[in-house]
């Protein structure tokens, strides 16, 4: 919310946060200033890994932006994360939700795996790098098991089997 309400994006990221939570307040509370201050280390938190990161993949291999990126979801703790979201939703009977995010994230490891294999001790910029890695997502396969008999499935048609189906509808 704090980035919608004074429009932050980009290079004043780095910049300290010091305006209120609120907005345009008529005064900074107490309350403010405790929630300015865990965002304000958010951002510290976030902007230096990023910025560790981009200083790791400048001018470098496939195989150390691969490193850098697996080092940064581990700074972030995204597999601990990760974690707790699914015992989250197995405990409000989202089993199959649960069990999506984990293969999502294994695809995720797989796909830069590949890419790894591919090309990984080519010198490669982090702009090709990722332009390369959002084409493997692309072109992955990312099929799901209906919940139920009736379940209704909207995708693009380009990523659709659409092979014995009941009933199609092209929205467009």
């Amino acid at each position: 919310n704090y980035l919608y309400i004074w429009d932050l994006s980009g290079k004043a990221l780095f910049d300290e946060f010091k305006l209120n939570p609120r907005g345009f307040a008529d005064e900074f509370r107490e309350s403010d200033t405790k929630l300015l201050a865990k965002i304000e280390n958010t951002r510290k938190t976030i902007i230096d890994n990023l910025k560790d990161f981009y200083f790791n993949t400048k001018d470098t291999t496939a195989l150390e932006i691969s490193k850098a990126l697996m080092k940064l979801i581990y700074k972030l703790h995204l597999r601990e994360n990760l974690n707790l979201l699914c015992d989250k939703l197995e405990k409000n009977n989202e089993i199959s939700l649960s069990e999506e995010q984990v293969r999502l994230y294994n695809i995720f490891v797989s796909v830069l795996d590949k890419m790894v294999s591919v090309i990984g001790d080519y010198t490669i910029s982090a702009k090709r790098f990722s332009e390369l890695l959002h084409i493997s997502f692309v072109n992955t396969d990312i099929s799901f098991i209906p919940h139920s008999l009736d379940e209704v499935a909207i995708a693009c048609a380009d990523r659709s089997l659409l092979s014995n189906k009941k009933a199609v509808f092209v929205i467009g």
